[in-house]
């Protein structure tokens, strides 16, 4: 496999447009509104393998998921897909 980048160009990231599918539906989560529902995915202590590599957490409930999430997006600036 090649690594050659020199032709690379730089690539706007995904919009946040709702985006419908023959099966499924993907649209941007809304914190705190959605934190119960993707913490129901990802929390608890059966999943906190799932937290290594993200730089916080896990987290111990849907509020403080929706508080971390609300902080990142805010004040840290940080875009979710």
């Amino acid at each position: 496999m090649k690594s050659d980048l020199s032709s690379w160009t730089f690539r706007n990231p995904p919009g946040f447009e709702k985006a419908e599918g023959r099966f499924v539906v993907l649209e941007p989560a809304r914190f705190p509104d959605d934190a119960e529902i993707l913490f129901d995915a990802v929390g608890g202590p059966a999943n906190y393998d799932l937290w290594r590599y993200i730089p916080f957490g896990p987290l111990e409930n849907a509020d403080a998921l929706g508080a971390a999430m609300t902080f990142l997006i805010d004040q840290q600036k940080w875009d979710t897909y």
